[in-house]
């Protein structure tokens, strides 16, 4: 639980400005080009982008190049929105009009669970 809170903060660290949130895809480059969370080019994340690159970053990889430690950050974070909104994390990420400060709001009810 301990690992999953230290990924959740980190993800929301991740997603510190406007500029560093997307929609549409789970990171996105400068040009606005759909890449995979860990890309040294993404630039920008959605909800579930900011947890897997924050879990690449704190959770070790086995051979497989698979997470060595297993998590239930998105699972909690996934819980949480629907508790909170209504809706699934992808849905809530991606809803037009869905706001920043709303995506902030969901990574602090999640961390203030653990």
């Amino acid at each position: 639980m301990e690992k999953d809170k230290e990924i959740a903060v980190r993800a929301r660290e991740i997603l510190s400005e406007p500029s560093s949130w997307t929609k549409g895809a789970e990171a996105r480059t400068v040009g606005a080009e759909p890449v995979s969370a860990d890309s040294p080019d993404a630039v920008a994340w959605s909800i579930y982008g900011a947890i897997n690159k924050a879990r690449s970053e704190l959770v070790a990889t086995g051979e497989d190049g698979r997470p060595a430690e297993r998590t239930g950050i998105g699972i909690a974070t996934n819980n949480k929105a629907f508790e909170v909104y209504g809706v699934s994390m992808a849905y809530l990420n991606n809803a037009p009009d869905t706001r920043f400060d709303t995506i902030l709001d969901l990574f602090d009810e999640v961390i203030s669970g653990y």
